[in-house]
């Protein structure tokens, strides 16, 4: 092993029967939450040539879980200025509890997002709470649209920003269950490299 500034450089010994393609993605992984390291080789299409020996793969960086906790906080921070904006124009008692009632989930969700980041340890079992963060977040994209139901009858020149808002919140709810999906069955990409 060579390290090279922020990149490190690895020389694998394989079988000579082992079939590695030019085009395979190599990565280094963590077995488990807090595990040991590996080197893991991935994909390779079929049509692709043979590694020869000696040959180089350029690895791939993991994701980190710290990026995923600040762009959560992100948005939430952002949603909360939109629903205090939309509470002052509406002015309806409703509504407002309506988006109280978003934000409250919003902000159980990030609450859970710190728990999972505070202690590496207690990344497996907050993981398993994934399913009822993403519930919350679906039932307040629900509760969002109903406002802008709403507001496009109090409001009818602020209908197309409001409109655009949904489908920003929706497209956040959307990647946010991708990320926590792919997470679910890769657990290794939220650990930092060393």
């Amino acid at each position: 092993m060579t390290v090279l500034g922020d990149k490190v450089e690895l020389t694998l010994s394989v079988f000579r029967d082992t079939a590695i393609k030019e085009d395979t993605k190599a990565a280094i992984r963590t077995l488990g939450l807090v595990g040991g390291k590996y080197v893991e080789l991935a994909g390779g299409s079929p049509n692709a040539p043979l590694l020869k020996p000696g040959g180089v793969l350029i690895g791939h960086e993991s994701m980190k879980l710290e990026d995923l906790t600040r762009t959560a906080l992100d948005v939430i921070a952002r949603l909360k200025k939109i629903a205090i904006n939309l509470d002052r124009v509406l002015g309806d008692p409703a509504m407002a509890k309506s988006l109280k009632s978003i934000i409250q989930n919003l902000q159980e969700t990030t609450a859970n997002i710190k728990v999972m980041t505070s202690n590496k340890d207690d990344v497996a079992q907050g993981l398993k709470s994934l399913p009822d963060i993403l519930k919350k977040l679906d039932e307040s994209s629900t509760n969002l649209k109903a406002i802008t139901e709403k507001t496009d009858k109090l409001i009818g020149e602020n209908r197309e920003n409001i409109d655009i808002m949904i489908e920003n919140f929706k497209d956040m709810s959307k990647n946010l269950k991708e990320t926590s999906d792919d997470v679910k069955i890769n657990p290794w990409k939220v650990l930092r490299k060393p």
